[in-house]
């Protein structure tokens, strides 16, 4: 439901004109106005917008760019989520002893990146990696990786639709 009114809100946004008008006024912050498009890229109360924002700034710059510098800003956002989920959370769940099992272990980052890559918000891929007990280096490696593919698809499938 969350996400349903994330994207409409998103959607409403975008046709009163309000992204492009943020950044039409942003002029020379281009670096900023990435970064700060893939923090909100990560959470399910903000992906919708975040990613209509993402598109806006793909019609003047490059989408390679976009998703560097919006990775870098998602990985910001999703270590603040990580180590809550791996500090607070993770420990008093029974699934963790699932987590134990060597193939868990294995099959576990690559469960996160591809949730973390795909155009739903983080949560869930995050509290996969924290319940499994990534290590933190194996952690901002996944989520840099998987944003910079999830924001670079986002753009060249919307760009190859339009």
């Amino acid at each position: 439901m969350v996400l349903v009114v994330s994207i409409g809100a998103a959607i409403l946004l975008s046709r009163l004109g309000v992204f492009e008008s943020l950044i039409s006024q942003s002029k020379g912050l281009r670096l900023l106005e990435m970064f700060v498009a893939g923090f909100f890229y990560t959470s399910v109360l903000t992906v919708g917008p975040a990613a209509v924002a993402i598109l806006e700034i793909a019609e003047h710059n490059s989408m390679w760019a976009i998703a560097a510098i919006g990775a870098l800003g998602s990985v910001i956002a999703d270590s603040l989520l990580f180590i809550l989920v791996k500090k607070e959370i993770a420990p008093e769940l029974p699934a963790n002893k699932v987590f134990k099992n060597p193939a868990m272990k294995f099959l576990s980052p690559i469960i996160g990146f591809l949730i973390i890559a795909s155009p739903l918000p983080d949560e869930l891929g995050l509290a996969f990696l924290g319940i499994s007990g990534t290590r933190n280096w194996k952690f901002l490696a996944v989520s840099y990786l998987a944003n910079f593919t999830g924001i670079f698809l986002l753009i060249g499938v919307v760009h190859s639709l339009v």
